[in-house]
């Protein structure tokens, strides 16, 4: 089991990594340098690693004892195009990008989580850390649903917290209907015989029908 001592034992390497992916910024889809250290970072604990879905995202995978069960969690990785004005010591490096939305906040604590669970592993089942690119737009939105949820993620068996079934079975395909605030560049991919819907900011929360 994790305990407090083992988290802030890691805070110091957390700490780092955030203020350096915050004085990296990425916009969507040009997340080269920070994909490859989420990548090596996943690596290092001895999980899975799938490099590539929807161009730069990353998918750590961890499975531990027999269980059948799987969830993923989710960060997005990108940054705005807007410049930073603050003046601290890891501000941005990059001329009119910055991370406003946090996003290096949120790599950083799903790599928290996937080294203390990788680490503790007192768990029986499947985490797939889910680190999204382009989350802010530039296609990253209906890229990422088509690649990760179409071609990669059906191979997921996730379940909610509630017990309920998310995603498509392994080995099957699905239809995915964006709905909610969208743009031109949504549109509705058919893969016959299962249908997901899902919403352009929530795909970790796809319900199969």
């Amino acid at each position: 089991m994790t305990s407090v001592d083992d988290v802030q034992a890691d805070m110091d390497f957390l700490v780092a990594l955030r203020r350096d992916l915050h004085a990296h910024p990425e916009l969507g889809s040009d997340e080269e340098r920070t994909s490859r250290i989420v990548a090596d970072c996943l690596a290092e604990t001895g999980m899975k690693v799938h490099r590539g879905p929807g161009g730069t995202g990353v998918v750590g995978t961890l499975t531990v004892g027999n269980g059948t069960r799987a969830i993923g969690l989710r960060a997005d990785m990108d940054a705005l195009a807007m410049p930073e004005t603050a003046e601290r010591s890891y501000k941005s490096t990059v001329a009119g990008k910055m991370h406003a939305c946090g996003h290096d906040g949120h790599t950083t604590l799903l790599l928290g989580a996937a080294r203390q669970l990788a680490k503790a592993r007192y768990f029986s089942g499947t985490v797939h850390f889910i680190f999204q690119p382009a989350e802010e737009g530039r296609g990253g939105q209906s890229g990422w649903l088509m690649k990760a949820f179409s071609t990669f993620s059906l191979r997921y068996r996730l379940w909610a917290a509630d017990g309920s079934r998310r995603g498509a079975a392994a080995d099957k395909k699905l239809v995915i209907s964006v709905y909610g605030f969208a743009q031109d560049e949504f549109k509705e991919i058919v893969y016959d015989p299962f249908k997901a819907i899902c919403d352009r900011r929530r795909p970790h929360v796809a319900i199969a029908l």
